[in-house]
């Protein structure tokens, strides 16, 4: 009979479940064997005590709120600098 043939195989089958997103409040499914979605590439969180942000990009430690990420250039500007431009929207940087 195929029936034991089957049993026998029927682990090698199954996938896997698949989790949820680990960036809260995204429901999307996580890629597999990852703990994030494709909308949320896997990124370090903030270090920052009781934080769950994503930490800025390019292994900065802390997410934007905790100073991760470039800031504008001009002297005095906390904000962040937007887009490839080395300054804030205020001062001329992003998109136009």
């Amino acid at each position: 009979s195929l029936e034991k043939p089957v049993e026998k195989f029927k682990d090698l089958l199954s996938i896997p479940d698949r989790t949820k997103c680990g960036m809260p409040p995204c429901s999307n499914m996580a890629e597999r064997e990852k703990q994030f979605c494709k909308v949320h590439p896997s990124r370090k969180r903030c270090t920052r005590e009781g934080c769950k942000s994503k930490a800025g990009p390019r292994g900065t430690l802390y997410c934007s709120r905790h100073g991760g990420g470039k800031r504008c250039q001009i002297e005095g500007c906390t904000k962040l600098a937007k887009g490839i431009t080395d300054f804030c929207m205020a001062h001329g940087g992003g998109k136009r």
